[in-house]
């Protein structure tokens, strides 16, 4: 896992595909989306930023 900065409170890394159900769960919550502009965004479209990931290490849905 590569980090890419890090200090006592928030550590920024890579995104891994375990990191899938996580995301989705973040991504469901409305009150996330009060500082997004993007919108809320489909469990297809979640799954899919993860599928070639999923595919190159094996992992299955």
């Amino acid at each position: 896992m590569k980090v890419y900065a890090e200090t006592s409170r928030l550590i920024l890394r890579e995104i891994l595909p375990e990191d899938d159900k996580g995301m989705l769960e973040m991504d469901c919550d409305p009150e996330v989306h009060k500082f997004f502009s993007t919108g809320k965004h489909t469990k297809i479209g979640v799954l899919s930023f993860f599928a070639p990931a999923r595919s190159l290490s094996g992992i299955e849905y």
